[in-house]
């Protein structure tokens, strides 16, 4: 491809059918060296879209273009121009070997690559651009079926319930009357007070009523020693 041009381009395919095509650039002549023929690049094709370019991290970028043809997709290494693998309609994914990269809905209008390079990692995306306006598939697109994974890594963990922490305010105390010294008994309690409290004042009256004998007696007996004394 483009060989009177400044980068030619050799392109490839080992079988027919399926199998993808492989392109390769030719490196450049050293510096100070002239090609000796005239150069004429070819002219691109004007249905095939302008390049894309999106990094996918780890050093790799992808390039990505849309032609009749179907998606493309060129995996480029840290700091290189070449193109390590190719990924399109035919070959949409790398084998598991080599990574996580794939094409998702390849056949269709709207193909998106889809990445994820280590475990911990987000998954990323990025979206191929458009056929040019006026230029037609050469192949039947087909519905997307295919949906893009969760960039955001989904945690199967429990989350942790916050432990209760202490109030740090005591319960404030119940004002006391003044003067009160002593607890009001209650139930079978009371009961009991009620009965001692019966007792106190039956032993009172007993007592009382023995004073009040004492001293009856007392006044009789010396009611009768003045009598006989006043007789004698």
């Amino acid at each position: 491809m483009n060989p009177s041009g400044s980068r030619p381009v050799f392109e490839w395919r080992t079988q027919g059918g399926g199998t993808p095509i492989g392109t390769a650039a030719f490196p450049l002549l050293p510096k100070g060296c002239t090609p000796s023929y005239p150069v004429k690049d070819d002219k691109p094709d004007p249905c095939v879209s302008a390049p894309v370019r999106t990094v996918m991290g780890r050093g790799l970028e992808a390039r990505l273009t849309m032609s009749p043809k179907g998606p493309q997709a060129e995996l480029l290494g840290p700091l290189s121009e070449q193109p390590w693998r190719m990924l399109n309609r035919f070959e949409p994914a790398l084998l598991p070997s080599d990574g996580e990269v794939r094409i998702l809905n390849p056949s269709s209008t709207e193909p998106v690559l889809e990445w994820h390079l280590q475990n911990g990692e987000p998954v990323g995306h990025a979206a191929f651009p458009k056929l040019p306006a006026g230029c037609t598939y050469d192949y039947t697109p087909q519905k997307p079926t295919e949906k893009p994974r969760p960039e955001t890594p989904v945690s199967h963990e429990p989350s942790a319930k916050p432990t209760p922490q202490p109030s740090a305010t005591p319960a404030a105390a119940k004002p006391q009357t003044a003067g009160q010294t002593s607890v009001v008994p209650k139930g079978s309690v009371a009961a009991g007070a009620e009965i001692a409290a019966d007792d106190t004042t039956t032993t009172a009256a007993v007592g009382a009523g023995l004073v009040a004998i004492f001293a009856g007696l007392g006044t009789a007996l010396m009611i009768r020693a003045r009598r006989a004394r006043d007789h004698g």
